[in-house]
């Protein structure tokens, strides 16, 4: 049941119902699983919680990760509910929808659950998962960190899509993470960059791993090349409407590029200020292989140049017009 469960569904009915009555609201996730799961909503004090009913006198052995405004306890009764409750409550006063993210999937897991002697330990991983996701201040979500986003989602959906199928598309996206490739295939990367500069064309490498092809059999520079304007509702909220209608009925997927995309930066609720249109004028032209000649600085290099650990934060700039020689038309995708 629980994989055909609409979450966001269950988040809006329970917060309606806590805003128009004032108090907490509650909602059973699952009547057929090992463990019975509530959602829980405050919604005037933007709380959100997940209550998982545990067996009568089980107790709670392992600490869990510390998740910013996270609270566990084990209470008798919460939301209304009673009996050996295991209340995971945060007050996450930036955003409460990533919030109801985190307990939906803390929700997810426990359900599929069949092994009390598992419980600790996935949720224990769950934490530490979604535990650098809370922050105390949300950086500048500005033009340059959206257009970066545009590229990568661009390229996700206009090319791995047809090319692997979605699954394996989201699955392949880390640029979210830190010194990753924006895109990870077995023997194969993609780092995206787009940009609005010209004359030269140029794009900004933000660390030395980014250009990093170490054991790789392809790696490959995409480079999109845009003129961006001002629009009434932006590009980069329809490609995320977009992918997020694609990925609808599976709760996991959704959970995650969400989350994912809500770590950058993005916030749903400001999605008007997003308002830019972006035109490539490049398309065809926008892979270049990175191989032993193409102009980047290296591991290797750097290793010899910087000995002593002098030198950090390595950022640089590459002039794509002077890299013609690298350019390829069918990149390798498998």
């Amino acid at each position: 049941m629980s994989n055909q469960f609409n979450y966001d569904q269950k988040w809006n009915e329970l917060n309606n119902a806590s805003n128009s009555s004032n108090k907490g609201v509650s909602a059973l996730v699952d009547t057929n699983s090992f463990f019975k799961v509530y959602l829980f909503s405050d919604f005037q004090n933007m709380k959100r919680s997940v209550i998982i009913k545990l067996p009568d006198l089980y107790k709670i052995k392992k600490k869990l990760p510390d998740v910013l405004g996270v609270k566990c306890d084990l209470k008798i009764n919460y939301g209304g509910l009673k009996g050996n409750l295991f209340a995971i409550e945060q007050k996450y006063a930036v955003h409460t929808t990533i919030s109801e993210l985190f307990m939906s999937e803390i929700s997810r897991i426990i359900i599929e659950l069949d092994d009390i002697q598992l419980f600790e330990d996935i949720l224990h991983k769950i934490f530490e998962d979604w535990k650098s996701y809370f922050v105390e201040e949300i950086d500048s979500f500005g033009a340059q960190m959206q257009l970066g986003l545009f590229g990568e989602l661009y390229f996700m959906t206009n090319v791995l899509f047809k090319e692997l199928g979605i699954s394996l598309a989201l699955n392949a996206w880390k640029g979210y993470e830190k010194n990753r490739h924006d895109f990870e295939l077995p023997n194969i990367s993609f780092e995206i960059k787009a940009t609005t500069s010209n004359n030269p064309l140029k794009v900004k490498i933000s660390n030395e791993k980014q250009l990093e092809k170490g054991k790789l059999k392809h790696l490959y520079l995409t480079v999109y090349n845009m003129v961006s304007s001002e629009s009434k509702i932006g590009d980069l909220p329809k490609l995320v409407a977009f992918i997020t209608k694609q990925i609808a009925n599976d709760p996991h997927s959704s959970n995650m590029f969400r989350r994912n995309i809500m770590s950058l930066g993005y916030r749903f609720e400001k999605e008007e200020d997003y308002n830019r249109s972006y035109d490539i004028i490049n398309e065809g032209k926008e892979y270049y292989e990175v191989d032993d000649t193409f102009p980047s600085i290296r591991l290797k290099q750097l290793g010899k140049l910087n000995k002593s650990n002098a030198l950090l934060d390595i950022k640089y700039s590459i002039n794509i017009d002077a890299c013609q020689k690298h350019q390829c038309k069918n990149p390798k995708f498998n």
